[in-house]
């Protein structure tokens, strides 16, 4: 099992936080790609668009967390 300090690592949340903005850019680009061949929009484009403005935020919140954030003991 790996320690507190191991998860926390810069070089850990940059390659999480990387890999969830990454993929939040492809769930978009595709749903773009399928609505400008004239394929007319329903619920299913609004959730994938919904999923992948969630995968972004969460990228950006796992990047810009402050170091020390989650080594506070409970």
């Amino acid at each position: 099992m790996s320690s507190r300090t191991d998860r926390d690592c810069l070089s850990c949340r940059i390659v999480g936080g990387a890999g969830l903005i990454g993929s939040a850019f492809w769930v978009f680009w595709r749903v773009r790609r399928t609505m400008q061949q004239g394929i007319a929009i329903h619920m299913g484009h609004t959730a994938q668009l919904t999923f992948a403005a969630c995968l972004f935020c969460g990228g950006l919140a796992v990047l810009t967390r402050p170091p020390g954030e989650s080594k506070k003991e409970t």
